[in-house]
């Protein structure tokens, strides 16, 4: 019962967050348009800060030598994701399937256990290196195929944007453990791992506000609020 009470916290701070993203936007505490500047502060340098620092701190190749494999599940998974997607999208026969797609195959398979995590077994744990190696390739996927999921006949193709799919997220990644395989961890000046952990700290309160903030934005652009 405990875990089942320490996920139930975890994921009630993420719905307070929101709600207070939801909130700040309704009161005009903070302008919409601003939510499009904080997301990829949160995408592109909160969270990238954070992994570099969680595997700079937490991971050592000989505690865990089968790191490797977390990627390759990851492979799997998103096999697996996208049979289910075309199965369900296919039975359902929804009214907008190109939405209900999307929404079934990207997986938010980070901020979530991000919180779960931390709130079990605390910001230092392994637990989140595994986690940042499985979600690692994800932006890659998602910033390379989404547009496959609204292509229409007669639309340009438009070339692949290596910027995003090389995404701060993987460059961070590998930049760390090619640092810890070459043994340079050490060398990381102290005030460099404080500035980035202060970072990566903003990352999950941070995106929790934005989300909330968008389903206010979407809510009041069909004119529900």
């Amino acid at each position: 019962m405990e875990i089942f009470f320490s996920i139930l916290e975890s994921v009630g701070v993420l719905l307070g967050l929101g709600l207070l993203g939801f909130y700040m936007i309704a009161r005009r505490m903070m302008p919409g348009d601003l939510l499009g500047f904080l997301s990829p502060l949160v995408l592109e340098i909160a969270l990238p800060s954070l992994i570099f620092v969680s595997i700079i701190k937490n991971f050592t190749f000989s505690e865990f030598p089968d790191w490797w494999m977390i990627p390759l599940w990851w492979i799997f998974f998103s096999f697996i994701a996208i049979c289910l997607t075309l199965a369900m999208t296919y039975v359902m026969k929804p009214d907008n399937p190109r939405e209900f797609a999307i929404s079934l195959f990207y997986q938010n398979g980070i901020f979530f256990p991000l919180a779960i995590i931390t709130g079990l077994y605390g910001s230092d744990s392994f637990h989140l290196v595994t986690l940042f190696l499985f979600i690692s390739f994800h932006p890659a996927l998602f910033f390379s195929t989404y547009r496959f999921f609204f292509k229409s006949s007669g639309q340009v193709e438009v070339g692949v944007d290596w910027k995003k799919i090389i995404h701060p997220v993987l460059i961070m990644t590998l930049i760390a453990f090619a640092i810890k395989l070459f043994g340079f961890h050490d060398m990381v000046p102290g005030f460099l791992i404080s500035e980035l952990s202060i970072l990566g700290a903003m990352a999950l309160p941070l995106v929790m506000i934005i989300l909330g903030g968008n389903i206010f934005v979407d809510f009041q652009k069909k004119g529900e609020v």
